[in-house]
């Protein structure tokens, strides 16, 4: 009985210990990775992007038809803000992985790149190719890695997900605390024609990015005055079916973490809203 109890003893040491490494080492690299972005802060050095990030983000494509090529088109800017920009250029590279193969192959536009402070900014384009017919409620999904080499490195990464599954417009919110801007990500699944998208949203809470290619090839986009100044409010511009983009809107409270706020979701208008934040809505044109 006793040894049957020291032995129980140690098994629970040995749980206990094993969860603490794991944590501690996850804890370790999230200190590590912060420490190193605040020193390429100081030496005014920014890699960013809109769909990968130095903690992996997960760009997720509900309701995937699964029945053409899927296009994806990745930002890479070096700029902090309106205002504070790299004056120097970044060399990159990029890498992907692809977990899925037997459903999915993909193809890259190119596998490195520069970003120059002409615009600092560059993108490159992942298109996503089905191999066959999938099953409805199939998951696959593809790794992307980008990684700053020259003059200082910084790695940032992103998951790309696709469950097959009806078409629709879909809406959601990128975003964390301290991030000085958030991200609208809109997938259109639809497969046929393009759609057309409506934002209306809180100036005071939020300013768009008037260097987003989105708002560069508007529809339209109305304007209110907030202390004497017009500030955008709405914006209307179209998407290709079987395709995603995202909207950069920078943040009054850099504090808040806006990726918290669930939407009321109303299926038949593909409207999304935000609670005061702002309101999506996708149209078939």
């Amino acid at each position: 009985m006793k040894n049957k109890y020291k032995r129980r003893k140690l098994i629970l040491i040995i749980t206990i210990s094993l969860i603490l490494l794991s944590f501690t080492a996850s804890f370790g690299r999230y200190v590590i990775v912060n420490i190193h972005d605040l020193y390429l802060r100081t030496m005014k050095f920014y890699f960013q992007s809109d769909k990968l990030g130095a903690t992996q983000k997960v760009f997720r494509i509900d309701n995937w038809p699964g029945l053409r090529e899927y296009p994806i088109t990745v930002e890479l800017n070096s700029r902090k803000n309106y205002l504070e920009k790299t004056d120097y250029d970044i060399q990159y590279n990029v890498q992907v992985t692809d977990y899925s193969a037997q459903y999915i192959s993909y193809s890259l536009d190119k596998t490195s790149g520069v970003i120059d402070t002409s615009d600092n900014s560059d993108t490159f384009n992942l298109t996503i190719t089905p191999t066959g017919t999938l099953p409805v409620g199939a998951l696959v999904y593809i790794e992307v890695e980008a990684k700053a080499t020259n003059p200082y490195t910084k790695t940032l990464k992103g998951r790309f997900e696709f469950e097959v599954g009806k078409e629709e417009i879909t809406f959601e919110i990128s975003d964390e605390p301290g991030a000085p801007y958030l991200m609208v990500d809109v997938t259109n699944t639809i497969s046929a024609g393009t759609s057309l998208i409506t934002f209306d949203f809180d100036p005071s809470q939020i300013l768009l990015d008037l260097t987003n290619s989105n708002y560069l090839h508007k529809v339209s986009s109305n304007t209110t005055r907030i202390g004497g100044y017009d500030y955008i409010n709405n914006l209307s511009f179209n998407i290709n079916s079987e395709s995603s983009t995202s909207v950069r809107f920078y943040k009054q409270n850099v504090n808040a973490d806006y990726s918290t706020i669930s939407p009321t979701i109303n299926t038949n208008l593909n409207q999304y809203t935000f609670g005061s934040l702002i309101t999506c809505k996708g149209t078939m044109n």
